[in-house]
């Protein structure tokens, strides 16, 4: 593991930072990923423990390290247990083993979220829990991304479907409307729709610090 002042946990639980930080941790963060998408493997661990652990900070610079749960795009069956509980994709959960890189993105968009509150984001006491906070704070009338039957008829049967979810100007008072536009793109319930890690880096949100040229 490379040598490192911490962990973004650490960052988040002790740190002193601002609008300024969060947008350069998370532009570290997506060309990482990218990079990472690029290669044809996305990461599945982002987080562990319930914590940002596997995302190091050292003297201002992102690593992400751990790829012991990383997987090739193509070709290889999923596994259903992947991703800590709290920053764990829909899509996992409800049509499990049906999943791509758009999960690395939801765990993205929870990280970003939390830089900002300073707290987790969905923080069930267990999967079932979890779920039911991305409905009740998301909302998601549509449910055709949902693919397993039996993802399907639980989520029917406890009508998440129906709650509205809140507005992100409630979820995240104190972002600017840039950083919920962003993370608007992120916290998609609907895979398919979830931004990936080469366009996130092209959203306005990133405008003021990006280099192309380091992407």
């Amino acid at each position: 593991m490379p040598k490192a002042d911490g962990t973004l946990k650490d960052v988040i639980t002790h740190g002193t930072y601002g609008e300024d930080h969060i947008r350069e941790f998370a532009y570290q963060i997506g060309k990482a990923l990218k990079f990472i998408h690029s290669a044809g493997v996305f990461h599945r661990d982002l987080v562990e423990s319930d914590k940002p652990e596997n995302i190091l900070v050292s003297q201002g610079k992102i690593k992400i390290t751990d790829f012991g749960l990383a997987q090739i795009t193509e070709g290889l069956d999923r596994t259903e247990y992947v991703i800590t509980r709290h920053y764990r994709a829909p899509e996992v959960m409800l049509s499990p083993k049906q999943y791509d890189a758009s999960v690395d993105m939801w765990a993205f968009g929870c990280v970003v979220a939390e830089m900002i509150t300073r707290k987790v984001l969905f923080c069930g006491e267990n999967y079932h829990k979890t779920l039911e906070m991305h409905f009740e704070l998301l909302g998601c009338p549509q449910l055709e991304w949902i693919t397993h039957a039996d993802g399907l008829a639980w989520v029917k049967e406890r009508k998440f479907h129906e709650k509205p979810g809140q507005s992100f100007q409630q979820l995240f008072p104190t972002a600017t409307k840039e950083t919920r536009e962003f993370l608007q793109k992120l916290l998609i319930m609907d895979p398919s729709q979830r931004m990936q890690a080469s366009d996130a880096l092209k959203h306005p949100y990133f405008v003021p610090i990006r280099k192309r040229e380091t992407e």
